[in-house]
């Protein structure tokens, strides 16, 4: 059994623990470390897991082989590095870092070390992701000429004017589709100029609350990204190809459209996603597959983050 330590225990970090804990043959939840262990304490005693504050506590119990960061990005850097120092294997909950440099030099300490360095992202495991992986790769699209993705949700509504979120240095204009640019980079490969505009049109933080990116993929494509913080729950991810497209539908929806053919229509369950990407860091970090996540396609996602920011604060197009 591959024992895990959870650093930070907000929502996501709960739901990733329900996800394996007592369910899972090859990962099992040994600790926590919050800095408000009050609020979670009832939860850590329901599943067996040692709570304490202390990140040094977690890093220096030999028992645990593998953390798991689920913290504010702005503590993900310092806290995967020292978790890397101790000797412990890394899952970091998207995004891994903010910058393209700080990514490189987690995954330099992580080969330095030998040790496992995971960005934990569970779209990449949605049955439909597959789907459209399939058909990219076995050339159904053809040469794939553009890609679009959707990120809209309400959860702009429910932030207080001190969350982390409403900043643009933690929250780049564009990051919430960083849900689908994922997908996108390890079909397509690296960006190699982004260029954003933000409005703010129902809120008034930092972050605006609309935004549309255009991207340019390094090896031709172009794509562009809509991420809405203010409007209900739409999830899409779109390739276009010249033999046809495909398209990811939320969390389930797969449709496929060859050019001058009958198209394909399926629904396809995500399962649980969350406990494959855990067990698939497990299985990486002792001897397995490795991660379906490259270090490459991760550092890349942080270059396109910091783009982001980078040209909303600017006002210009960015090249990577």
């Amino acid at each position: 059994m591959f024992e895990l330590a959870m650093v930070g225990l907000g929502a996501w970090a709960k739901r990733l623990v329900d996800a394996v804990q007592g369910k899972s043959d090859a990962v099992h939840y040994a600790a926590a470390a919050t800095r408000s262990p009050d609020k979670v304490s009832d939860f850590c005693a329901r599943h067996g897991i040692a709570l304490g504050t202390e990140l040094a506590a977690v890093l220096a119990d030999p028992k645990i082989d593998g953390v798991v960061i689920g913290t504010p990005v702005f503590q993900h850097v310092e806290q995967a590095m020292a978790a890397l120092d101790a000797g412990k294997h890394v899952l970091v909950i998207k995004p891994l870092a903010q910058t393209k440099a700080e990514a490189e030099a987690l995954y330099a300490k992580a080969a330095e070390k030998g040790l496992t360095l995971a960005l934990g992202y569970d779209r990449c495991f949605l049955p439909a992701a597959d789907a459209l992986r399939r058909r990219v790769r076995d050339g159904d699209l053809g040469e794939i000429v553009h890609a679009e993705a959707n990120f809209c949700v309400p959860r702009y509504f429910g932030m207080t004017k001190d969350d982390f979120k409403g900043h643009v240095d933690n929250a780049p204009p564009g990051s919430l589709a960083d849900h689908m640019f994922y997908t996108m980079i390890e079909l397509l490969g690296p960006v190699s100029e982004v260029e954003v505009h933000g409005l703010h049109q129902a809120t008034e933080f930092e972050t605006p609350d609309t935004v549309t990116a255009r991207l340019r993929f390094a090896d031709g494509p172009s794509g562009s990204l809509t991420t809405i913080g203010v409007t209900g729950d739409f999830h899409r991810l779109h390739m276009f190809g010249t033999k046809g497209w495909a398209e990811i539908r939320g969390a389930a929806g797969f449709e496929f459209s060859p050019v001058g053919g009958e198209g394909d229509s399926v629904n396809l369950p995500p399962g649980e996603v969350l406990r494959r990407m855990q067990e698939a860091f497990a299985a990486a970090a002792t001897g397995g597959a490795p991660f379906p996540f490259t270090p490459v396609a991760s550092i890349a996602g942080c270059a396109v983050l910091e783009a982001l920011r980078t040209s909303f604060v600017e006002g210009r197009p960015v090249k990577l």
